[in-house]
């Protein structure tokens, strides 16, 4: 019988002097653990010697180990990468709505959204005016009425909207939503349609048109107006019946010296508020019907509302997936290790610093994913931020709740679109290593050293 001394390890000063491992070579080329001899001043282990050496084992396999980090980062930095672009579709579909055109909120008169009725308007004195701001709003007057616009050709329904310029682009974002021509000025009798009814009207800019309807006092207002511009999709009713003209040229044209049939509220500061409080505004108007955009479009604040669940869903599920491929790269790891665990069992170290060991190994591990997952996901993220997704070779617009968006979409990279996905990472990671830990600390040392695992 040969006797070999197959491996003489050092170890940290506190952890061990020597370690010898005597094995003994059989005629059937089994390798057998006979004798191991320990010569140490004391294995008092720390975290500091424990977190030191986790880090170090690390890159003991660098090719692994980078390829563990690139893999799952990548795949962390693509589901950051698909929040921010459900969170630029949900901004895409509430701006659409609060931001073009209906405002956070509106005022106006009791029972007008049934009736639609011309003289019932109401009147924004100065005072009311300076109430709203200090509650933190800006308001704009719009008046509107029916009305058929008619060409040397054709004539069509239309709803003739007037417009206060200075007030409207503090509320509305109208003005730089042009998709032809120019926004509104202080030209006069000059109007822009939705792009809709524009193209149903084949209108060339600076084309003259004949708008007919009922003014205030009973009689036939008529005028000529000239096309300046059409808008890109706003709503289903602008799109296709909207005909906006300044409100010094709608009080003209049906003698409406005073009053207006909606107020159209936005907060100062409104960024990532979904939920609007009109108590203030209430008071202001008591006599008049204050409702937000949520109670205006109740199909679709349900809708943003299920759909945001939805996302948070879809993101468990994606960071359950990677979370799946840690835990199983950790306990391919711990396997391919076992040697070396059984090899620290062998010269005294207890189990639960092995379970620690592999705990910090593994923590250390998640915080690089993250890393690389933020240093990728973010600025490829913001990139599409500004560029937008474009679409449009599928399709013309995208249609959602009577809602007509461009086929771009921008991203929206927040606090949600980064800390969720994150978070969700970060507290599953010590779960995965827990696993991984417990397999490593209950390896069995004689077995693990002897070919075993």
């Amino acid at each position: 019988m040969e006797w070999l001394v197959l491996a003489t390890l050092k170890f940290p000063p506190k952890w061990a002097t020597i370690a010898e491992i005597i094995y003994c070579n059989s005629p059937h080329s089994e390798v057998n653990l006979i004798h191991y001899s320990i010569t140490y001043p004391g294995m008092k282990l720390v975290l500091s010697d424990l977190t030191s050496q986790a880090f170090k084992n690390l890159w003991r396999t660098p090719k692994r180990s980078i390829n563990q980090i690139v893999g799952l980062g990548f795949i962390l930095a693509l589901i950051i990468f698909n929040c921010s672009i459900a969170g630029g579709f949900r901004e895409m579909l509430l701006n659409s709505t609060t931001s073009l055109y209906m405002g956070e909120a509106q005022i106006y008169n009791q029972g007008y959204e049934i009736t639609e009725d011309f003289y019932a308007t109401l009147d924004l004195s100065p005072t009311q005016r300076h109430e709203l701001l200090q509650a933190g709003f800006h308001a704009t007057a719009r008046t509107q009425t029916s009305a058929l616009l008619a060409d040397a050709e054709k004539s069509i329904s239309a709803l003739v909207i007037g417009i206060d310029l200075d007030k409207e682009r503090h509320v509305s974002d109208l003005h730089n939503h042009i998709k032809r021509g120019q926004w509104l000025d202080n030209t006069p009798s000059t109007l822009v349609l939705g792009h809709k009814i524009s193209s149903r009207l084949g209108l060339e800019l600076g084309e003259k048109l004949v708008l007919l309807g009922q003014a205030a006092d009973g009689s036939i207002a008529s005028t000529e107006l000239t096309f300046v511009g059409s808008l890109y999709p706003v709503s289903r009713a602008i799109d296709s019946y909207g005909a906006l003209i300044k409100l010094t040229d709608f009080r003209k044209i049906f003698f409406l010296d005073k009053g207006f049939h909606k107020l159209i509220l936005k907060r100062k500061n409104s960024k990532g508020q979904y939920n609007v409080d009109l108590s203030q505004v209430k008071k202001i108007w008591p006599e008049a019907s204050v409702k937000s955009w949520r109670e205006l479009r109740k199909n679709l604040a349900t809708v943003l509302d299920i759909y945001n669940l939805s996302v948070s869903i879809v993101i468990f599920i994606a960071i359950f997936s990677l979370c799946t491929l840690l835990f199983n790269t950790a306990l391919m790891t711990v396997y391919d290790r076992s040697k070396e665990y059984g090899t620290f069992q062998a010269i005294g170290m207890k189990p639960s610093s092995i379970f620690m060991l592999v705990i910090l190994e593994r923590l250390f591990m998640g915080v690089l994913i993250v890393i690389f997952g933020l240093a990728v996901g973010i600025p490829v993220s913001l990139a599409f931020k500004e560029s937008g997704l474009d679409f449009s070779f599928l399709v013309n617009e995208i249609r959602a709740l009577g809602n007509s968006l461009q086929p771009i979409i921008y991203t929206h990279l927040g606090l949600f679109e980064i800390a969720t996905p994150v978070a969700a990472f970060l507290t599953a990671i010590p779960i995965s290593a827990s696993a991984a830990a417990f397999q490593a600390a209950n390896t069995n040392g004689l077995e693990a050293m002897k070919g075993g695992h």
